[in-house]
């Protein structure tokens, strides 16, 4: 199934924030590098929680968009998980490794996505 990475990054920063995850952005990395089009960044308080939030956008892309999870990484430590669906790449972070790894700085050229008013 075709699908539309700006509507799959919406709904999976949305899906996110239903499981809890805080600080959600989606920067637009396609407007300075052709690794992916979208980072979708979000951390939880707790591993179970950035392992429930990845299961359930998981569940929920498949559901909606048909498309199975390609490639995950850090499922064991659950600190980073990592979700690469190709043109959308979602990282889930504790909180302190997100400050450590700072990805948003990282990528500072990447203009933001603003998100629809929930």
């Amino acid at each position: 199934m075709d699908y539309d990475s700006k509507e799959l990054v919406l709904e999976i920063a949305r899906w996110g924030e239903e499981r809890g995850a805080n600080e959600i952005v989606i920067q637009e990395i396609f407007k300075v590098s052709h690794i992916t089009d979208y980072f979708v960044i979000m951390h939880a308080r707790n591993r179970i929680l950035t392992a429930a939030i990845t299961e359930y956008i998981r569940d929920e892309v498949e559901a909606k968009y048909h498309l199975p999870l390609p490639h995950i990484e850090g499922q064991q430590q659950a600190d980073w998980l990592l979700m690469d669906y190709g043109a959308v790449v979602v990282h889930v972070f504790l909180e302190e490794t997100r400050r450590l790894f700072d990805l948003e700085h990282l990528w500072l050229d990447a203009p933001l996505l603003p998100r629809p008013a929930s």
